[in-house]
């Protein structure tokens, strides 16, 4: 009787370690040098999945983008302005203001129940948000936008999105190669990372 109870709390043990794990959290190994030298290539990172987690600037966040895994930072977040500048994105600053002044398209990073204008100056920045993010169609038929095959100017975003960027500005690819990353891409907050 007594080995039916041991074999249960063994059970039930095994049970809540294999929830924790695949639940609550995950590990990444860094495959590249792009969050150098904060975490090393070849690091594992442990990701604090729970889903109350609430995202700020400066954060590390791990996320999967197109079935490929990535540890960046968020250096922008809700409502900040995004600026194109020689082919990438860049977070306006004030000390870009000045190298950008023929700059004309600004480009806000959406908010969650933020009805924002689309139109064909910014459809190739929102265009993969909305489509792939948000899972509606949109489309740039001759000039004029239309969502979910009706004729509209402005969407209402259906949740945050944030700009990331690798630590190694110099040797990452992030969002000012492929622009933001939605909330529901981001996996968790590393916990700690150990060398591998």
């Amino acid at each position: 009787m007594k080995n039916i109870g041991f074999l249960k709390i063994i059970i039930v043990g095994l049970i809540l370690g294999f929830g924790v794990k695949f639940f609550a959290v995950e590990a990444f190994t860094v495959p590249t040098e792009s969050m150098e030298p904060t975490i090393l290539k070849g690091e594992v990172v442990w990701l604090n999945k729970l889903k109350f987690l609430q995202f700020s600037k400066g954060d590390i966040v791990g996320f999967e983008r197109f079935g490929e895994n990535f540890i960046k930072r968020i250096i922008g977040v809700p409502s900040e302005i995004v600026i194109m500048f020689n082919g990438k994105y860049e977070l306006l600053k004030e000390n870009n203001l000045l190298k950008n002044t023929e700059m004309t398209i600004f480009y806000k990073i959406p908010k969650k129940n933020e009805n924002l204008k689309i139109d064909t100056e910014n459809f190739n920045f929102y265009q993969p948000l909305i489509e792939y993010c948000e899972g509606v169609s949109v489309n740039n038929v001759m000039g004029k936008i239309f969502i979910n095959n009706s004729e509209s100017n402005n969407y209402t975003f259906k949740q945050n999105y944030y700009f990331v960027q690798g630590d190694n500005t110099e040797g990452s690819i992030d969002s000012r190669d492929w622009g933001l990353i939605a909330e529901n891409q981001i996996i968790g907050k590393p916990i700690f990372a150990q060398k591998h």
